[in-house]
């Protein structure tokens, strides 16, 4: 490893900080052996319980550098020895316990908040050095940004005070919480982190191993440098983007003129194909690199491993530090905005954090070794396929003259070009390790061979044996017991050609079973969706209220249903829709003879036999389940509700007992052709809920049985991601889809902090993809509830979060800044736009559907409150937004951000705060209480208020409002003067 790499890799700074609820010995020898084990240098304690007259507590190792003795509270700061200190500092004003310690580069700081207490940050009075300035401890304060469900005042005074300091916000989601609530059973945040925001982006948190006998675990904040190298297994990677495609092609095509295209060479063909790969591509690995380095860059970098050698929190070096990060930032931000593009981000943050992490090199937290082994995994996958019935014998009837031969007609060129432009580049190769990418780029030869290939494939009814193997990557599904197999979630590598064939095979096969497939089956099939179903099943709910009815409902669950389909049935059900024998073999070849290995922690399972159910990550599976249930019965009185695998049966009646007996004969219907199908259901997951608006008897539950077990009622039962309620007020699914948006809102600020990241329009598209499209999911069903506003507040802050504004920022000022329309316009027209859907898309669930005639004027449903929209989604939002009630001439409405995106992250929030008039000029600040020095008076003189501020004699240029709004040269100026003031 190179010098630099030796140099940048390491730690700079390790604080741990934890609330151990009274300081025993053995606490002490816990916490010397952790602080050992990560070279912890600094140790903030908050809660030692201990007073001056009881025995100092002594963390070996360590040195006390500064503490606040107390019986009920009490706070500690340790160093480690060698650590020099050059200042400590102690204040206690209402009991608030602020510790610091300043070390020759920068400042860190305990904080103890009682939980009575009003928070107000006392600074550090002997301590100087606050560009380089570290907050630890508990805050205990409530705020939606790190967790908890509401806000309370204190949540905002601390916001206010970081917002108005500097001072930017460690959270991760994905980390577990910090406070384990013995009396509530949950998990909350109260332990936070902040650090200066020039250095934010150089700092990553931590939530360590829990401590015996408290509540609170240990959190860590690591400080590196401003760029570190990042770090990868050896394994050696095909570098696309340097590859010379021509001479791939070119190599490729005589490579393959003497291969006859036949089922036996195929491997001949991939190996062909990897030959003029590695001809034709870089292909290399480097365990450990800086991405974006380049020789323009390499002066730069020499220059800041000299001031971080010197002092790596200095002024100089911060800002070499971020000139550097600016120049490698390139790379990343295309990488993250490819991400954006890609990916639905709506109902999992996941990936964007993990992609976060990787492009700012944050060494990924070890999950730690667990002693399941994947054979264990396998088995266990073996075991879900397995039902307790015989295996079904069952013939296929053939009917000779009502067969077709149109899906198994030799297949063109046109079906392959399309095939392999549908599919996505990116994804981890099967077994042959071919890549999408080298398959996008085969020659007219190739293409060709391929094609006469796939031809006898289909006229043969025989595939590759490569394409009969796959290997699975087993993954912990998210709070999971990693201990347990069953909570492995499966991740299957198919081979990439056999995925053209699939699809090949499933364009041809979709238009043929559309007409065929039953009405109530809205999963994976065009026209149909996640919205448009749930919108179906509510608005169902909706005409049981208008007619005075309860409407039962059971969320029926099935175990492992994908893995339990047998082979035999399946291939009945195929012919029987399609009507073509040889398409039915060709299936049947599809998933015969099929066998897999696990793959985890390294290590690899036996190879297993595949019995029944269909392949995961298989094209053609989705569409194959669907054919498969495609003759489930719709019991007397009830209406089914079905995506994929998800059932919901409902059911109407005027009395609590005929919606029971009802939905328990249901049922009874459901079990038998469950157990002639060998699906297993799974009554102790399957939940009811019943729909009506009987105040008096709110909480009457459902009394269902099914197999002899009485199912859960549940009053909130989740369908397609979306909560619902008794009368379908939607309360708890606006406070999730809240607390959804506060979570992702951390990715944003994180990205802020990033020099890569910390651009407008980058912070606008990735809101738009995180945030937005998190809190607009099935918009349409919920729209009108009088909760949605909850979503609106996390959704101010996502505006706050891309103008850099301030919290006292009008609302209205905020959308206009951030170039994006408020959010109850957003939903307004998604839900005009689902209901153009609705009148034009025969296969959307709710076309052709009309209410019944109006009993109750509160009741708000989607077919009542919308209008097919006329005009393109963008016009209407500006339109909309243009005629709100309230809506100031201030800044015309646009979908885009205004003049000056262009410019530097600290100009541009500048540049916003001067349009807003919001900032943090002295005049401000004292209204905020939030001025230490008494005057508001300017340096030059006068009263210091934001409009004093556009014309001040100590700024070098002057400007207007006019000329803000505009972002002219004078304007970018004021604002890059004032840009580290307001």
């Amino acid at each position: 490893m190179d010098e630099y790499q030796r140099s940048l890799s390491r730690p700079l700074l390790t604080i741990m900080s934890i609330n151990i609820e009274g300081l025993s010995l053995a606490k002490e020898e816990l916490l010397a052996k952790m602080s050992e084990d990560i070279s912890c240098d600094i140790l903030c304690i908050q809660e030692t319980h201990r007073d001056i007259t009881m025995r100092r507590p002594t963390i070996l190792g360590m040195q006390l550098a500064v503490e606040r003795p107390h019986r009920q509270y009490g706070s500690a700061i340790f160093v480690r020895s060698g650590v020099a200190i050059s200042a400590t500092s102690l204040t206690e004003v209402n009991n608030i316990e602020i510790l610091s310690v300043e070390l020759d580069s920068c400042t860190v700081s305990s904080l103890y908040k009682p939980p009575g207490a009003d928070f107000y940050f006392t600074p550090p009075t002997s301590c100087h050095n606050h560009e380089a300035h570290f907050v630890v401890g508990d805050f205990n304060s409530h705020s939606c940004v790190w967790g908890y469900d509401e806000d309370d005042r204190n949540g905002e005074a601390v916001l206010t005070w970081a917002d108005n300091s500097r001072m930017s916000l460690l959270h991760d989601s994905k980390l577990p919480p910090s406070f384990n609530s013995g009396r509530w059973k949950r998990g909350y945040n109260p332990d936070l982190i902040f650090v200066k925001e020039s250095i934010s982006h150089q700092c990553t948190k931590r939530v360590l191993n829990p401590i015996p006998n408290t509540q609170h675990r240990p959190i860590c904040c690591v400080a590196y440098a401003a760029v570190r190298p990042k770090s990868v297994p050896f394994r050696r990677r095909y570098n696309f983007n340097k590859a010379n495609w021509t001479k791939f092609t070119e190599t490729l095509e005589a490579a393959i003129s003497d291969i006859e295209p036949s089922i036996e060479n195929y491997d001949l063909f991939v190996e062909a194909v990897k030959r003029s790969s590695r001809l034709s591509i870089p292909r290399g690995c480097r365990t450990s690199y800086l991405p974006g380095l380049n020789e323009e860059s390499l002066n730069q970098l020499q220059e800041y491993l000299r001031l971080f050698q010197e002092n790596p929190y200095s002024d100089g070096t911060i800002a070499a530090g971020q000139k550097l990060s600016t120049a490698l930032a390139n790379a990343k931000k295309d990488h993250w905005i490819e991400l954006l593009e890609n990916l639905d981000m709506s109902k999992s943050s996941r990936k964007a954090w993990q992609l976060l992490r990787r492009l700012d090199s944050d060494p990924l937290v070890n999950p730690g070794h667990t002693n399941v082994t994947p054979d264990q995994i396998a088995h266990q996958l073996i075991q879900n396929g397995k039902t307790n019935c015989s295996r079904i014998k069952m013939k296929i009837n053939r009917v000779p003259e009502l067969e077709t031969h149109q899906l198994s007609s030799p297949l063109n060129l046109k079906e392959l070009r399309e095939a392999i432009k549908r599919c996505k580049t990116g994804k981890a190769p099967g077994l042959d390790d071919l890549m999408m990418e080298q398959i996008k780029h085969l020659g007219a030869k190739a293409e060709n061979w391929l094609l006469k290939f796939y031809n006898q494939c289909l006229a043969h009814k025989q595939i590759p044996r490569a394409w009969r193997k796959t290997k699975i990557i087993a993954i912990l599904k998210p709070g999971k017991d990693a201990s347990n197999a069953r909570n492995y979630r499966p991740i299957s590598l198919l081979c990439h050609l056999y995925k053209v064939y699939e699809r090949m095979l499933l364009n041809r096969l979709g238009p043929v079973i559309k007409p065929k497939l039953i009405a109530q089956q809205a999963g994976f099939r065009p026209g149909k969706n996640c919205t448009g179903q749930i919108l179906h099943l509510t608005e169902h709910i909706e005409e049981g209220y208008e007619k005075g009815c309860i409407t039962g409902t059971v969320f029926v669950d099935l175990t492992a249903a994908y893995d339990t389909v047998q082979h035999r049935k399946m291939l009945h059900e195929v012919y029987h829709i399609t009507r073509d024998f040889d398409f039915t073999k060709t299936v049947q070849t599809l998933l015969e003879n099929r066998s897999f290995y696990v793959e985890f922690q390294g290590q690899k399972s036996r190879w297993r036999r595949q019995k029944n159910g269909l392949p995961q990550g298989s094209v053609l599976a989705p569409t194959l389940f669907n054919i498969f249930t495609n003759d489930q019965p719709q019991p007397p009185l009830t209406k089914s509700f079905i995506y994929a695998d998800d059932l919901g049966l409902t059911t109407q009646a005027k009395d609590f007992e005929t919606v029971e007996k009802q939905l328990t004969n249901a049922l009874k219907d459901l079990s038998s052709y469950y157990k002639e199908n060998h699906l297993k259901p799974h009554p102790a997951k399957t939940q009811v809920c019943a729909f009506h608006l009987r105040n008096r008897e709110a909480n009457r539950k459902l009394k269902v049985t099914w197999e002899g077990q009485e199912l859960e009622h549940c009053f909130h039962p989740k369908y397609l991601g979306v909560t619902l309620d008794r009368t379908l007020t939607y309360r708890k699914h606006c406070m999730n889809t809240k607390h959804k948006v506060a979570a992702r809102n951390n990715i944003l600020r994180k990205l802020t902090g990033s020099a890569w990241g910390a651009d407008p329009q980058v912070i606008r598209t990735s809101a738009l993809a995180l945030s937005f499209s998190t809190a607009e999911y099935a918009c349409p069903v919920w729209h009108k509830s009088a909760l949605a506003k909850q979503v609106d507040i996390a959704l101010n802050e996502t505006c706050r979060i891309i103008t850099g504004c301030l919290k006292p920022t009008p609302v209205d000022k905020l959308y206009k800044l951030a170039g994006t329309a408020p959010p109850d316009v957003r939903r307004e027209v998604a839900a005009n736009s689902e209901r153009k859907k609705v009148e034009h898309c025969e296969s959307h669930p709710l076309h052709g559907y009309h209410p019944p005639p109006t009993r109750l004027k509160s009741r708000k449903g989607f077919m009542r409150t919308t209008t097919p929209l006329d005009v393109p989604p963008a016009a209407a939002r500006v339109s909309l937004w243009a005629a709100k009630p309230g809506n100031s001439n201030w800044m015309a409405p646009q979908e885009g951000l205004p003049p000056g995106a262009n410019q530097e992250w600290a100009t541009w929030k500048s540049l916003n705060r001067l349009r807003s008039g919001v900032g943090r000029s002295k005049d401000n600040s004292a209204r905020w209480h939030y001025l230490e020095e008494s005057s508001t008076l300017c340096d030059c003189g006068a009263e210091q208020t934001t409009q004093h501020m556009y014309a001040c004699p100590q700024c070098p240029a002057s400007c207007t409002e006019e000329e803000l709004f505009k972002a002219t040269d004078n304007a970018v100026a004021v604002a890059r003067f004032w840009s580290k003031t307001i």
